[in-house]
């Protein structure tokens, strides 16, 4: 994780999610209340409204969301963060209406709070430090079948399984 903004008078982070474990530190950190500002993806309507002809296709642009509910989907590799728009291209969207952000590694975000809380401040310092080292592999071997996993803050996911047989 690189924090890129620290502007804590006005309450503002800016993130960029670097690592799998980043995703893990975001969904700890975000809460219901928050605003979260980030670029997305949503479905529009094209055409004429009295009209048959109208297409529904997906228009990128930056949403400012109040933050209702977030999710960690570790078998996607995102956080998905759900609340009501409070800003938005007029055009495109509805102010109050709700919208879902996924987050991937990649990504930048601004998590905006009334008052950031020392253990989340530090919560970011660690998640920063740790970027900079590696992941554990473990190893499992027994009679013809080897395992390998990664360790990471959000728990242990599976990389590989080889089963052979061996020859008595």
């Amino acid at each position: 994780m690189k924090v890129i903004k620290r502007i804590l008078k006005e309450g503002k982070v800016v993130l960029k999610i670097e690592f799998l474990d980043d995703l893990w530190t975001l969904y700890n950190v975000v809460s219901p209340g928050d605003l979260v500002i980030s670029r997305t993806t949503r479905r529009v309507r094209i055409g004429d409204d009295e009209g048959r002809k109208q297409e529904s296709i997906r228009k990128p642009m930056t949403l400012q969301l109040k933050v209702e509910d977030v999710n960690f989907h570790s078998f996607s590799n995102r956080v998905r963060i759900k609340g009501t728009i409070i800003e938005g291209p007029p055009d495109y969207v509805s102010i109050g209406s709700y919208h879902t952000i996924n987050i991937e590694t990649g990504d930048t975000l601004t998590i905006i709070k009334d008052i950031w809380p020392k253990y989340l401040l530090d919560r970011l310092t660690e998640a920063e430090k740790a970027g900079k080292s590696p992941i554990a592999l473990l190893a499992t071997i027994e009679d013809g079948i080897a395992e390998l996993f990664l360790a990471a803050d959000f728990g242990i996911k599976e990389a590989v399984r080889i089963q052979t047989s061996i020859s008595r």
